[in-house]
């Protein structure tokens, strides 16, 4: 039997067509988690996951279609309104984040749309709507 899945693991894509897939990339974790330590004093990269998780997933991912998954929010003011509204994911990946004062104020609205501002800890935080 024939199954399809998709795991998201510390920002890292893993698909899979079958069972015995599916327990083989939870086997890699470990490995995972062994890369990334090897960067404690952040001499090997800078920032993130990602690193270790192309390295650990490598040759086991695919990329994802732009009607599933748009990123670029945190750093490209060209990335198409129509694919935003069309995408099931948006990722506000790089530095200007919707919450903070260099956000794209183009996309900023996708984001605080789903925020309660009547929330004691939204009003404590230097929240840019």
């Amino acid at each position: 039997m024939i199954l399809f899945c998709l795991s998201s693991f510390m920002g890292t894509l893993v698909t899979c067509t079958d069972y015995d897939s599916v327990l083989s990339s939870f086997k890699l974790i470990p490995l995972f988690f062994f890369i990334f330590l090897q960067n404690e004093d952040r001499s090997l990269w800078k920032l993130g996951t990602l690193p270790p998780g192309l390295i650990t997933f490598w040759n086991k991912t695919f990329l994802l279609s732009r009607s599933w998954h748009v990123l670029g929010l945190g750093y490209n003011p060209h990335v198409n309104s129509r694919d935003i509204e069309r995408a099931a994911v948006i990722h506000y990946n790089g530095n200007m984040k919707p919450w903070l004062e260099i956000g794209l104020p183009k996309f900023r609205s996708y984001w605080s749309k789903y925020l309660d501002y009547d929330q004691s800890f939204l009003r404590e935080c230097n929240i840019n709507p």
